[in-house]
């Protein structure tokens, strides 16, 4: 019987990542911060979000929640959305739902 050999390849190649932003320094504490909850507009988003702010406002009450940013399920938004989140806030949470 003849040897057969075969050779596994992976489909998906390799891709360079391309960093667009540095990591931000870590927040050591979220006193008096901004902090802005964001969700995907899916089921379970809002409320998770909604137990994370109630949370986060009993240990830091002199933080500020913005919850006027949302994006879409899929978390595509029009370019320079992020930029808008970082210029309005100092931090943010990202709720995604389902």
């Amino acid at each position: 019987m003849e040897k057969i050999e075969l050779i596994l390849r992976n489909p998906r190649g390799e891709i360079e990542a391309k960093l667009r932003y540095a990591p931000a320094p870590r927040i050591t504490d979220l006193s008096g911060k901004r902090i802005a909850l964001i969700h995907n507009n899916k089921n379970g988003a809002n409320t998770f979000l909604n137990a994370v702010e109630e949370l986060l406002k009993e240990k830091y009450p002199t933080a500020t929640f913005l919850r006027q940013f949302t994006t879409e399920p899929n978390l595509a938004k029009e370019p320079g959305f992020y930029d808008e989140v970082a210029k309005a806030s100092d931090a943010f949470i990202f709720g995604a739902g389902d």
